[in-house]
């Protein structure tokens, strides 16, 4: 089914000589409205082609950062257990320190040239026999055998 329209001229015109007509117009008038276009369409490639290859670069960088804090968080891992090794360490060292200390505060006596295993069972006895021997006064020589705390011997 087809429709006739007829013109100024009154010839009968199909309806799709009309759209295609239309759409011929249309594209003139499109064309003289945007006379720049083509030269538009080159500078938009152009544009595409200079942002392709600034987003290439910027992928490039960004893997490359990403490799940069992959490495630091790996040292980072390191540097935390270095850090724990060495908190051990100075506890350790602190407590020494502390026994150090607490042990020059005592009022120590060396004695020596004391034979190896002459004090028979009781090694405090014998040193304290050997002090009261030692010293001359009748007060220290009751003292002395209560005020040792510890006996030891050094190789």
């Amino acid at each position: 089914m087809t429709t006739e329209v007829v013109g100024k001229s009154a010839k009968p015109v199909k309806a799709a000589q009309v759209t295609e007509e239309a759409a011929k117009n249309d594209e003139k008038k499109i064309k003289k409205g945007f006379p720049v276009s083509e030269v538009n369409q080159g500078e938009i490639r152009d544009a595409c082609v200079t942002l392709e290859k600034k987003f290439d670069l910027l992928a490039i960088r960004t893997q490359a950062l990403e490799e940069s804090v992959g490495t630091m968080k790996e040292e980072l891992g390191q540097n935390k257990e270095e850090i724990q090794l060495s908190k051990g360490n100075e506890r350790e060292r602190q407590e020494k320190l502390e026994h150090l200390e607490n042990n020059s505060r005592r009022n120590n006596l060396r004695v020596l040239n004391v034979p190896d295993r002459v004090e028979g069972d009781d090694l405090k006895r014998y040193v304290a026999s050997l002090i009261k021997n030692a010293v001359s006064l009748d007060e220290v020589k009751k003292e002395i055998a209560s005020d040792i705390q510890r006996i030891h011997r050094d190789s």
